[in-house]
């Protein structure tokens, strides 16, 4: 190896050293996730009444209804929600973010969130019909506040959260 080569391969080190040094520290930017996520709240705003976000646990009997929304914020499941009803759900976090969903009967969408590229609201509507055709398929995911959205049936449901039928 000459000289010269060396000191590029030296060069290049310190590069993609400064370069991981800057990204870990940009407002916004963390390679670990895990060690960000604390223990969140989901609330419905205060002129809804009827809808709400209730952590899954096991032994939890499911609501009836023949399609769900299943609400999924970091590391937790919601009890899903039965899309034979219309309302409106917020999702807020302990460190400010925010995402609305909106529910009618056999659909839902993400309405607002206060992430900054905003592609969940742009996702558009989740319905039983069009589920199978949206690139997503049945879900909507706001990545940088972690919330997922996903239109299950009874039976998906019962399978995704262990309950035996």
């Amino acid at each position: 190896m000459k000289c010269k080569d060396s000191i590029i391969l030296l060069l290049a080190v310190v590069l993609a050293g400064l370069i991981l040094l800057a990204s870990q520290h940009l407002p916004g930017r963390k390679l670990d996730i895990a060690a960000q996520v604390t223990p969140d709240t989901a609330v419905n705003p205060k002129d809804q009444e009827g809808l709400s976000l209730v952590p899954w646990s096991a032994g939890d009997t499911l609501p009836q209804g023949e399609n769900y929304l299943v609400v999924s914020q970091g590391n937790t499941s919601y009890t899903p929600i039965p899309l034979n009803q219309e309302g409106t759900l917020a999702v807020r976090r302990h460190d400010g973010r925010e995402n609305t969903i909106t529910l009618n009967i056999d659909s839902f969408w993400m309405n607002a969130a206060n992430c900054e590229n905003q592609d969940c609201v742009l996702q558009g509507h989740v319905t039983d019909d069009n589920r199978n055709q949206r690139v997503l398929q049945n879900m909507i995911i706001c990545l940088p506040n972690e919330v997922i959205l996903e239109m299950m049936s009874k039976a998906e449901a019962e399978d995704y959260l262990g309950i035996a039928p």
